[in-house]
C-alpha cells in the first residue's frame, strides 16, 4: 500500500510540474504502478484502482497527430497500466480506455500523417496497445466491444504479417479474445485471418505454445458454418502439404490435432447450421482421407498413430467422402495399437475408430469382419485396464445393434479358441454379463441393454447350452477383512446365459425407477422425442429397431459443449433406459 501511495503521489507531483522530457518519469512512475497492481487489499487501499484510473490516468490518455514519441510511448502505458487495473474497477469506467487503446493501435499501425510519425517506434507502441486491449476485452460487455471489433480484428490482423517470438503469442492471443466476443462477425474475416496464422504455424514447427494458439483460434473460427466454408480454402491445402512432404514430418502430429478439432467442431452442441458446415469440409475430408490412411500406414511413431486413429473416427463420419475400399486401412490401423507389446492405455486410443466403423459402416465390413473382431477379442483377453474392457465389449456391442444377420459374427466368435480354452462366443458373453453392472455411462449401458436383449431374442440354439457368471460367492466368515497372507480369486455361481440377461435386466430397471427425478426441462426432452400424447406408464414403448436404422441422427445432441461426438449424436443418446428394458420385456 505505501509503495502504490507513493507512486501515485509522485506522479501526481509530475503531471503538476514542467520537467523537461517529464514523459520519462512519467513513464517509470507509471510502468512501476502496474506492475504492483493486485498486491494489496483493494478494500482498503490509500489509493483504490478507481480513484487511480478516473483521478490520474484518465486525463493522461488523448492522443493526437502532433504527439511527439516519447508522449505516444506514454499514452501506450498508461492504457496498459490501467489495464492492469481492470478487474478492480467498475465496467463502467473502462469504455474510454478502451477507445483509445484502439485509436492507438490504429494510429501506429495505419498513421494517418506518415510525415509525422516516421520517427516513432510504432511496432513497439502496437504491442504495448495491445498488451492493454488484452486486459480490457475480457471485462468488457458484447455490447460495448460491438463497435470496436471490425478494427480490432482489422489491425490485430495487419500485425500478424511480421511479428514473431514473444509479439506474436501475444497477438494471437488477444486476437482469440476478440474473435471470442462475436463469432459470426469473426467468420467475416475468416478469409484474411486464417492464411497469416496459419502461415506462421508451418513457420514455426517446433513452437508448441504457438500451436496451441493456433488451434484455438481454429476452433473459434469453425465454430460457425460461415468460418467453416470460409476456412476450409486455406487449411485444405495446408494440411495436405504436411501430410504429403518429408520435410514437414515434426508437424503431422499438430496437424493430426487440428484436422480432428475442425473435423469435431461441426458436431458441437448448438451449432446452428451444423450440416451446412459439415457440408464445406467434404471437399477436405475427400481430399486428405487416403494421405491420411497412407501416412499412417507407414508410420511406427505410436503418438501418431494414436492422433491419426482419433481423426480418422472423426472423418469416417463423413460417410459420403470415403470409399469402402478404405476402410481396410482404418481396421489396420485400428489392429497396430491392438497388438500385444502395446499398454492398454495405447490399445484404448483404436476404440473410438472401430466404434465408428461397427456403427457407421457395418454394412461395408463383411471381408473385414474376422480380422476385426479377431483383434477384439485377442485383446479382450489379455485387457487388464478396466475402460478398455468395457471399450471392447461396447464394441461388441454395437456390432451386434448394427447387424442385419448375427449369424456370421456369431459363427466366427463360436470359432475361435481363448487361451482359458473356451471358445470365442462363451467367453465374450462370460465377460459381457460379468461387467456389465460395472459399464460407466448411462449411454454404454443402453447400448449394452439393447445387444443383450437382441442376442436374447435370436433364435440361435448355443445361447441355450452357454453357462455365465450368476451371483458372486460371499464367505460369511471372510467379514470383509483383507487376508494377507494368501490370495484368492472371487467365485460366482453359474447360470444359463438368458437367465442372466434377464436378471440383468430386472436389475437397471430397479435401479432406473430409484433413481431421482429428472428436472423439468429433461422430463419436457424426454416427453417430446417420445411423441405427443405419449405416457411411459401407460405402457407405451418406441420403435427401438426403427431408431437404430434411422439415418437422420445429426441433430441429436449432448448438452455438453465438449462432449464426445459420438455419444453426443447417438440415436440412443436421449431415449429414456426405461423405454429400452420395458420394449424387451414386451
Amino acid at each position: 500500500k505505501a509503495v502504490r501511495q507513493a507512486a501515485a503521489q509522485r506522479l501526481s507531483e509530475i503531471l503538476a510540474t514542467d520537467i523537461k522530457n517529464s514523459w520519462r518519469y512519467k513513464e517509470a512512475v507509471i510502468m512501476g504502478l502496474g506492475h504492483i497492481s493486485g498486491h494489496d487489499n483493494v478494500n482498503t487501499p490509500p489509493l483504490n484502482g478507481e480513484d487511480l484510473l478516473s483521478r490520474i490516468l484518465l486525463p493522461e490518455i488523448n492522443l493526437t497527430e502532433d504527439d511527439k514519441v516519447g508522449t505516444w510511448i506514454l499514452k501506450g502505458r498508461v492504457l496498459w497500466c490501467a489495464s492492469q487495473y481492470a478487474d478492480e474497477v467498475p465496467p463502467t469506467l473502462l469504455p474510454p480506455f478502451l477507445q483509445a487503446s484502439c485509436l492507438l493501435l490504429q494510429a501506429s499501425i495505419q498513421p494517418s500523417t506518415p510525415s509525422s510519425t516516421t520517427t516513432l517506434p510504432l511496432n513497439s507502441i502496437a504491442l504495448i496497445s495491445v498488451k492493454a486491449l488484452s486486459g480490457f476485452i475480457p471485462r468488457l460487455s458484447p455490447t460495448i466491444l460491438a463497435p470496436f471489433l471490425p478494427t480490432l480484428i482489422t489491425c490485430l490482423n495487419a500485425m500478424l504479417r511480421s511479428s514473431s517470438g514473444e509479439g506474436l503469442i501475444l497477438i494471437l492471443d488477444t486476437l482469440l479474445l476478440t474473435c471470442k466476443v462475436d463469432k459470426s462477425l469473426t467468420a467475416v474475416h475468416v478469409p484474411t485471418l486464417a492464411p497469416y496464422f496459419l502461415h506462421h504455424w508451418m513457420n514455426n514447427p517446433g513452437d508448441p505454445q504457438l500451436i496451441e494458439c493456433v488451434k484455438d483460434l481454429l476452433r473459434v473460427l469453425a465454430s460457425t458454418p460461415q468460418g467453416m466454408v470460409a476456412l476450409s480454402p486455406p487449411l485444405q491445402p495446408t494440411l495436405l502439404a504436411v501430410f504429403t512432404s518429408p520435410a514437414l514430418e515434426p508437424m503431422v502430429e499438430a496437424a493430426l490435432d487440428i484436422l480432428w478439432l475442425v473435423g469435431s467442431v461441426v458436431f458441437a452442441d448448438g451449432l446452428e447450421g451444423a450440416a451446412q458446415a459439415r457440408e464445406a469440409q467434404k471437399e477436405m475430408v475427400t481430399s486428405l482421407f487416403p494421405q491420411l490412411a497412407k501416412l499412417l500406414m507407414k508410420t511406427d511413431d505410436l503418438s501418431l498413430q494414436k492422433a491419426g486413429a482419433n481423426c480418422m473416427s472423426v472423418l469416417l463420419r463423413y460417410t459420403s467422402c470415403i470409399q469402402p475400399a478404405q476402410l481396410e486401412c482404418a481396421v489396420n490401423i485400428a489392429s497396430k495399437l491392438m497388438v500385444d507389446d502395446l499398454l492398454d492405455t495405447a490399445a484404448i486410443d483404436a476404440s473410438p475408430l472401430i466404434t465408428q466403423l461397427v456403427t457407421l459402416w457395418s454394412s461395408h465390413l463383411a471381408p473385414l469382419l474376422p480380422s476385426l473382431l479377431q483383434t477384439v477379442l485377442h485383446r479382450l483377453s489379455i485387457a487388464k485396464l478396466p475402460s478398455l474392457i468395457q471399450a471392447l465389449l461396447i464394441i461388441i456391442a454395437r456390432l451386434v445393434n448394427h447387424s442385419s444377420d448375427l449369424k456370421p459374427v456369431l459363427d466366427f466368435l463360436a470359432s475361435q479358441r481363448t487361451p482359458n480354452g473356451q471358445d470365442g462366443l462363451t467367453y465374450v458373453l462370460t465377460y459381457w454379463t460379468k461387467y456389465h453392472e460395472k459399464f460407466q455411462g448411462d449411454l454404454n449401458v443402453k447400448v449394452s441393454l439393447l445387444a443383450l436383449g437382441k442376442l436374447f431374442q435370436t433364435p440361435d440354439p448355443r445361447f441355450e447350452n452357454i453357462q455365465v457368471p450368476g451371483e458372486l460367492i460371499t464367505d460369511p466368515n471372510n467379514n470383509n477383512k483383507r487376508n494377507t497372507t494368501t490370495t484368492t480369486t472371487d467365485q460366482w455361481t453359474t447360470v444359463p446365459f438368458k437367465l442372466k440377461v434377464t436378471y440383468i435386466f430386472l436389475k437397471d430397471y430397479e435401479k432406473a425407477l430409484t433413481k431421482p427425478a429428472p428436472h423439468a426441462d429433461e422430463e419436457e426432452e424426454d416427453e417430446d422425442y417420445l411423441g405427443e400424447g405419449s405416457d411411459e406408464s401407460q405402457g407405451d414403448t418406441i420403435d427401438l429397431d426403427q431408431l437404430l436404422e434411422d439415418d437422420d441422427i445429426h441433430g441429436l445432441m449432448d448438452d455438453d459443449e465438449f462432449a464426445d461426438p459420438t455419444d453426443s449424436i447417438d440415436p440412443l443418446h436421449p431415449v429414456p433406459l426405461t423405454s429400452i428394458i420395458e420394449g424387451w420385456m414386451r
